[in-house]
């Protein structure tokens, strides 16, 4: 080994060496520096691209090809690189190139034994060489849709995170820095065009975010180093070549005075900049304030005792570290514990599963290192009835729940985003957007909250278009979280194509790992997510669902950390969930724009959440939810035909008018814009059912002119009866015209008018309705 060695440097040379090791120092500082810099440029990626880059400039510069070139080459040999080690494109590539071998092996053997007689049955089956080839141009399209994505975000000025893309991008940057230098060196001998492109990539990157000017030191040391060396050895070549004698102690001597000079010109230029004469003053002054100042305190003096200030239910959940390790080892008694029974008004029939829910607590948005805590948060009153949330996002459903805590008064719990609740509430908000937890001075409440009704297909369409609170606090992860676990999240997700699928595949990859609850603590400065990762792999709920909230974020999806209880078991004799102290929890919420929130389970214990490719219209699934609610309680009431006939006689009128008013308040929960575009599909429908060739092609204004044109009719009969029919039908119209097609948002007031019209136009359409059928018999 040492010969090898020995032969090597003999070959290399002294000098060769010499500069390849200046080439390696000071770009590995530059990777160095852009890993601290850059988010989701690891250190680990960067050295493999200098040292590939070095190496590949460096036998490209040998060689005698020109530099256009070359330089296609260095292109095309970098994307290969960065792709297949950023998109985790070796296993695809090594699946096509065993396909490919498998395939011509299977050509060879039929062209040597094939016959006169062609025989179709006998050709050589090339679909796994195909498979294998579209799954690996799959992966290279979302790889290079990511990039693009990111690049447009980025040039448009809009804000965006994507790791894959990052790493990608900053690598390609890094390997054509590297490349050149090695090749300006050895090629062209010019060293400080050499490393210009990398001091001003550096320099640009340290005035940007103010770091440390001191990274630049390397990159600069070894230009000064290597420009005398590298133009020595260049006039000593020109001077064999013309024949003159050269002494041969004249390289050692050049690099003997270059080097202390080069050393003390970089100590000059480091500590010049760190003198400041404001600093000096600042640190006198302090020193003589300290001899002068008097210590003790006026409440020491006086015997006060200072009292702690009055602790709320909030500060006792603020920052719990792991959330539910309190319950660890609790035994059996604890765990059977009754803790809250649930009703949502949903009658389940013995056969049927009842809906799954998670009932919120708290929701979690830093993460530590060691566990969780709450940004600062501010209290807010509420009156019973007062709504906590004005702004509601599309596509969710109104979810009533009756709780009886049975512990001592608290937190409140409910299912997806509470709006209000029949007794006097507290929310401790972060921002006017983000509620951290909510308590009340009761155990026995009626809540109603919002849950997001929404399938894959919508969640894959949903994109990254975050709002900026959503950004700032629920991307943010510490400087120090390992850098294997950021590069971890980035491999698993590299060809996930959406923020959905990469959520998923995330969220699978995690339940792989096993459940137990006999875990030891992670040890003292010790990252949670890393422990789980790669020492213990096992765990419990909190373990899961913080892994998958860093993973996550490191991936660029925003997600928080959300404590809880399970739905826990359905009772089908009373209609309530009974939940008990084995049902804690702990999940995670991943934000997607338009839809809010939305769950993931990543604990292997509990079932993954189903949901469905596509979800339906809300009206249509609180319809079917009704029906069932209904065929359930038909079935435990069990009455004669002859009762249910009376009954239905009696309670048909009531229960028109409550799901009338439940459908009002619901719609004026709704955001102003799909409460209007709600009401429009109602009033299409409508016109179909009055016989209308009411198409889906039909643009609104020619839906709206066919109803009115209906009405005009009926109105010459029983004018009474159609009064303002045209006008609601034509303001309605125009409402939904503007939601559809103009920049200016419908408000509260146009909402508010939308509903006044067609709570009187409902009558109205119920009548022509009937004067038609009656007309025709």
């Amino acid at each position: 080994m040492i010969d090898l060695l020995i032969r090597l440097i003999r070959k290399l040379g002294i000098q060769t060496i010499f500069t390849l090791a200046l080439l390696l120092g000071a770009f590995s500082t530059l990777a160095l520096a852009l890993s601290n810099l850059v988010r989701g440029f690891e250190l680990g990626l960067a050295l493999m691209i200098v040292t590939l880059g070095i190496a590949f400039g460096w036998s490209l510069a040998k060689s005698r090809l020109p530099g256009s070139v070359a330089s296609i080459i260095a292109l095309m040999i970098g994307s290969e690189i960065v792709l297949v080690r950023v998109g985790q494109l070796g296993g695809k590539l090594a699946m096509f190139a065993r396909a490919s071998a498998d395939f011509v092996w299977q050509v060879l053997l039929w062209l040597r034994e094939a016959r006169v007689e062609f025989q179709p049955r006998d050709l050589p089956n090339a679909q796994p060489t195909l498979n294998a080839l579209r799954e690996l141009i799959a992966a290279l399209g979302t790889l290079f849709a990511r990039t693009r994505d990111w690049l447009s975000a980025v040039a448009s000025g809009i804000p965006a995170f994507d790791p894959v893309a990052v790493a990608i991008t900053w690598s390609f940057i890094v390997w054509c820095c590297a490349v050149w230098a090695a090749w300006s060196i050895r090629r062209r001998g010019k060293t400080f065009d050499a490393f210009l492109p990398a001091i001003v990539l550096l320099a640009t990157m340290l005035a940007y975010t103010g770091a440390d000017s001191m990274y630049l030191a390397p990159l600069l040391g070894a230009t000064l180093l290597l420009m005398p060396l590298t133009s020595q050895r260049a006039r000593e070549r020109l001077w064999k070549r013309a024949g003159i004698g050269i002494a041969e102690d004249l390289t050692q001597d050049v690099a003997l005075l270059t080097i202390p000079l080069a050393a003390g010109l970089l100590l000059l230029a480091s500590i010049i900049p760190s003198i400041s004469i404001q600093q000096i003053v600042r640190a006198a002054q302090e020193r003589i304030e300290e001899q002068t100042r008097e210590v003790p305190r006026w409440a020491d003096s006086s015997g006060v005792i200072p009292q702690p200030t009055q602790k709320t239910i909030f500060d006792q959940v603020r920052a719990p570290g792991l959330p539910r390790r309190h319950l660890l080892g609790a035994g059996q008694e604890l765990s059977e514990q009754l803790a809250m029974l649930v009703s949502t008004g949903e009658i389940i029939s013995d056969e049927g599963t009842p809906p799954r829910y998670y009932w919120r607590g708290s929701t979690y948005d830093r993460y530590t290192g060691r566990g969780w805590m709450t940004s600062a948060t501010e209290i807010a009153d509420y009156r019973a009835g007062e709504f906590a949330i004005t702004e509601i996002h599309r596509a969710h459903r109104v979810v009533t729940q009756t709780v009886e805590w049975l512990g001592a008064p608290g937190l409140m719990y409910a299912t997806g985003t509470l709006v209000t609740a029949n007794q006097d509430y507290r929310v401790a908000w972060r921002s006017p957007e983000d509620a951290f937890s909510i308590s009340a001075q009761t155990t026995n409440y009626r809540v109603e909250s919002l849950l997001p009704v929404v399938g894959e297909k919508e969640l894959r369409a949903s994109g990254a278009n975050y709002p900026t609170w959503v950004r700032e606090r629920y991307l943010a992860l510490p400087d120090d979280v390992p850098e294997r676990v950021l590069t971890r999240a980035r491999d698993l997700t590299a060809t996930a194509p959406t923020p959905y699928e990469r959520a998923r595949v995330l969220e699978t990859y995690l339940r792989k790992f096993p459940y137990t609850l006999d875990l030891p603590a992670p040890p003292p400065n010790r990252d949670v997510v890393d422990y789980f990762l790669f020492d213990a792999q096992r765990g419990y709920c909190d373990y899961y669902a913080t892994a998958l909230v860093v993973l996550a974020r490191a991936a660029g999806l925003p997600a928080r950390l959300v404590v809880g209880y399970a739905a826990g078991s359905y009772d089908h004799a009373t209609g309530r969930f009974v939940v008990v102290e084995a049902d804690a929890h702990s999940w995670v919420e991943i934000y997607f724009p338009e839809y809010s929130w939305i769950e993931f389970e990543p604990t292997a214990s509990r079932a993954q959440i189903e949901r469905p490719e596509e979800a339906l219209p809300i009206e249509t699934r609180e319809t079917d939810d009704r029906r069932r609610t209904t065929d359930a309680r038909w079935r435990m009431f069990g009455a004669s035909g002859w009762g249910m006939i009376a009954l239905g006689i009696l309670g048909l009128p009531i229960l028109g008018l409550a799901i009338l008013g439940v459908d009002l308040l619901r719609l004026r929960w709704l955001a102003p814009p799909r409460a209007i575009e709600t009401i429009f599909r109602r009033l299409a429908r409508a016109a179909r059912w009055l016989g209308l060739p009411a198409r889906a092609s039909h643009t609104p204004n020619e839906i709206g002119a066919l109803l009115r044109e209906h009405f005009a009719g009926l109105s010459r009969a029983r004018r009474a009866l159609w009064q303002n029919a045209d006008t609601r039908i034509a303001a309605l119209t125009a409402l939904y015209v503007q939601v559809s097609y103009s920049p200016r948002t419908p408000d509260a007031r146009d909402r508010a008018n939308a509903l006044i019209a067609w709570r009187a136009l409902q009558g109205q359409l119920w009548l022509a309705w009937v004067w038609q059928i009656a007309r025709r018999k």
